[in-house]
């Protein structure tokens, strides 16, 4: 007796229930329930093309993907080849009827990197659960997204001419997409928690995917736990939450637990905007193939305590743990700049520059809120300004300010960079900053209480000083250093020497003054190019050092390349095969304008295949241009690709040992007609003879004005 939908509902219910106990075979369980959804039609298969699938906002709870580990498992494919049978269980889910959540949810997520495909308007129909960084690689090949990878790309972009040169699979997987198992979009209401269940299972099944990263781990965490606090209106069961984190098995299973302290502690309670902040700046900012942060570090930072709460400055020390120079990330990937010391160091010596800096760093987000800057600043411009005034306050309070780039003299003087920054890129906040600029000036290093940074300006770099400055005199003495250097002819960001030394080159960092009105140069060594070195510091007085130094420019260093000109552009095989290609689109491009300009009527018309002729039909009039810009160079030696059109040259071979060919391009909008007329060799049989295929008519090594334009030409035979 066959069982009826509503039976086969509760079923699945109860197999999705069941699956949800903590010592439930996670992947078992997953593919019976998949195979009742299958069963009951809440499931089919179809093949879709990339650019139909987005990632479900469900998928890794909310994260998404990252664009560097995207590219990266694109590398890692295309080094090992691709198999289908890896992505033979790729899952995904429809979208709502009527409904623009999963293409809103993409919109958001692939705006905020360049390494990323647009989307198209009401072009995403359906959402990953699995497979999702693979599917989204197919789509960056389909879009040539920019990439520095030059095993997939060329000219700094992904190539699918490239792609298919090395792996045709794979190059097949951008152009027709994957196989996936559909679901429903009644399953996400009908059986609550399936989707993250599938996905865990898929996660911890080893299939094409990206393993999660404690990031990931912590928004999980963090939805179970304000999920149950929702359903029970009690404290999670942390206990419970930490056996169905770890049944995906993620890499940094030893650190659940601490992990489970900072979101308990610092994700934001039951909104979880801390958290969502971070993961914003984690997706965006971080490489997690390259650099992780063990569960310990989470912990101290949870548990860091002074009087009074700080939970945006210890935000601010994971955004700059993750940050932290190359050099101190370790063999391991992990980020190990912010040490213990450091932290402990926040609760005794530096307890009163941390509280002053979490009252700067709400301070700051109070005032953009209210000036609702999220209707004029994109989010990952937000992103990247609120990272900037985090990572740079911490630099400050820890001493760790890198003098090369930016330092600073106090938490107002990072604000007082970064929203002169703001301003700069959006003029429109510009009264808005201004008025925060007055809120947090100080008396050493910012801007006078009558003065603003003007519009279009911008800081100095590696300064906090504003390009405005007021002189103050004591006693007929400047109290100004940096003022009384400039009269003779010096500045700060001069290079130096002694006078009479070539040797050493120093760079004039910054002059102090006291209030005797006595001033002291602050100089560090550098190279001959200017570039920092690491080396020396010193301070003199400035009258010593007016006596002392001369000014000296740095050196522009020309390096020679070792491989030229040997290996210089010209001289390259690829350079001189796309300088023909180059040469054969210019070709077309002219033929096809000539063509346009004649009178015209369609003589065959198939779907989406159209042939034209002039109306009388005399010989020469039947004009078919090859409107495929598909180009491709083939070696003497190899092979031709059945249905290709050879190109030929007027004045020999365009590039020696090679042969190029036009390749038929079929697509709704995009049309060879050379290869939509029907062909035979009874001549009885047709009503068109060739008269002559090829490019020969067009001077492509050697052009001339006097083009002629029966390319393609067809004329009609005697009947």
């Amino acid at each position: 007796m066959t069982a009826s939908s509503d039976e086969k509902a509760k079923i699945i219910k109860v197999l999705v229930k069941a699956a949800q106990a903590a010592d439930a075979p996670l992947v078992g369980s997953v593919d019976n329930i998949l195979k009742h959804l299958e069963d009951a039609g809440y499931c089919y298969r179809a093949t879709l093309l990339p650019r139909q699938i987005g990632v479900a906002p469900s998928n890794r709870d909310g994260y998404g993907v990252n664009a560097e580990d995207v590219h990266s498992l694109g590398h890692d494919i295309a080094f090992m080849g691709w198999s289908w049978s890896e992505v033979s269980r790729a899952i995904c889910i429809e979208e709502r009827p009527g409904k623009t959540y999963i293409e809103d949810f993409n919109k958001k997520l692939t705006e905020s990197s360049e390494l990323l495909p647009p989307v198209v308007q009401d072009s995403i129909r359906y959402g990953s659960i699995s497979c999702s960084h693979t599917n989204m690689f197919l789509r960056c090949m389909a879009h040539g997204m920019k990439s520095s990878d030059d095993f997939v790309a060329v000219a700094g972009k992904l190539s699918l001419e490239h792609l298919a040169q090395r792996d045709t699979e794979f190059a097949r997987a951008v152009k027709e997409g994957l196989p996936w198992s559909v679901l429903s979009w009644r399953v996400e209401t009908e059986f609550p928690g399936v989707l993250s269940l599938i996905q865990a299972a898929r996660n911890a099944s080893g299939q094409v995917a990206r393993p999660e990263h404690e990031m990931q781990v912590m928004l999980r965490i963090q939805a179970l736990a304000l999920s149950e606090q929702k359903r029970t209106e009690n404290a999670p069961d942390w206990d419970a939450i930490s056996k169905t984190v770890l049944r995906s098995r993620p890499p940094c299973a030893a650190d659940v637990r601490e992990l489970q302290v900072f979101v308990a502690t610092c994700g934001g309670g039951t909104t979880g905007s801390f958290l969502d902040d971070l993961g914003a700046f984690h997706r965006q900012c971080v490489n997690s193939d390259l650099r992780t942060i063990r569960g310990a570090f989470y912990k101290a930072v949870a548990e860091l305590t002074v009087d009074g709460e700080i939970p945006y400055f210890k935000i601010a020390l994971v955004k700059t743990q993750y940050t932290c120079p190359k050099a101190k990330v370790n063999r391991a990937r992990e980020c190990a700049w912010i040490s213990t010391s450091d932290l402990a160091s926040c609760q005794i010596s530096r307890e009163k520059v941390v509280i002053a800096a979490e009252d700067k760093l709400c301070e700051a987000r109070v005032a953009l809120a209210s000036a609702k800057w999220e209707d004029v600043v994109p989010e990952p411009r937000r992103v990247v300004y609120l990272a900037k005034m985090d990572t740079l306050i911490v630099r400050w309070v820890l001493e760790k300010q890198d003098k090369t780039v930016f330092v600073a003299k106090s938490a107002e003087c990072v604000l007082n960079k970064v929203l002169s920054e703001l301003k700069i890129e959006f003029p429109s906040l510009g009264r808005i900053v201004d008025t925060m600029l007055e809120g947090f000036t100080e008396s050493d290093d910012s801007l006078p209480l009558d003065s603003s940074l003007p519009s279009g300006s911008s800081l100095p770099s590696g300064s906090c000083l504003p390009s405005v400055k007021l002189q103050e005199f004591r006693d007929g003495k400047s109290v100004d250093g940096t003022a009384a250097m400039r009269k003779k002819g010096f500045d700060v960001g001069n290079t130096v020497v002694r006078k009479g030394a070539v040797d050493t080159l120093w760079l004039v960092q910054d002059v102090v003054s006291d209030t005797a009105g006595e001033h002291t140069v602050h100089m560090c060594t550098v190279g001959v190019a200017g570039q920092p070195t690491g080396g020396l510091d010193q301070k003199v007085s400035l009258a010593t050092f007016l006596d002392v130094y001369v000014k000296k420019a740095v050196v522009e260093l020309v390096v020679k390349h070792p491989f030229w000109p040997m290996k210089s552009a010209e001289q390259s095989e690829m350079y001189k095969v796309h300088v023909a290609k180059c040469r054969i689109h210019s070709a077309l491009c002219h033929v096809g304008l000539n063509a346009l300009s004649k009178r015209a009527v369609d003589v065959i018309v198939k779907p989406s295949r159209t042939v034209k002729a002039t109306s009388d039909a005399s010989k020469g009039s039947v004009v078919l241009v090859p409107d495929s810009l598909k180009v491709q160079a083939v070696r003497d030696d190899e092979d031709v690709p059945e249905a290709l059109q050879e190109v030929v040259f007027n004045i020999g071979s365009a590039v020696h040992g090679y042969r190029f060919f036009l390749a038929p391009t079929f697509s709704d909008d995009f049309v060879n007609p050379t290869f939509a007329v029907k062909t035979s060799v009874d001549e009885r049989m047709c009503n068109m003879k060739w008269v002559m295929v090829g490019v020969n008519s067009v001077q492509v090594l050697d052009w001339t004005p006097e083009v002629q334009t029966h390319h393609y030409n067809l004329m009609p035979c005697s009947t």
